[in-house]
């Protein structure tokens, strides 16, 4: 019975992860590939601003894991101009401007 259970847990163990990563969508005009697509890293350049869907499936040598998506957006979001407080002035008084803590998210 051991040996059995031995032979058993050596098969688990020798079962290794296939992975396989797709595109699932992408902006229409991009040219975006996957590189090491069967790897667990897989790496893709974004070419062009837009929303683009990665999706992932495991196999065991068995069966197939449920599908998973990762989303990533390169979109440009515009910048954010920020012209400190409010403040009061007096006549013929000098007022500074400070546009300093404005900025550009990506």
């Amino acid at each position: 019975m051991a040996v059995v259970l031995m032979i058993r847990l050596m098969a688990v163990l020798l079962i290794s992860l296939t992975y396989q990563w797709t595109i699932k969508s992408k902006p229409s005009s991009s040219q975006v590939s996957l590189s090491n697509a069967t790897a667990p890293f897989a790496s893709a350049t974004l070419d062009i601003d837009g929303d683009y869907i990665f999706q992932l499936v495991v196999n065991n040598g068995q069966t197939n894991s449920a599908p998973v998506t990762v989303t990533y957006s390169n979109q440009n979001l515009a910048p954010v101009a920020d012209a400190g407080a409010s403040q009061s002035a007096h006549k013929n008084e000098t007022v500074y401007l400070n546009g300093s803590r404005s900025h550009d998210m990506n």
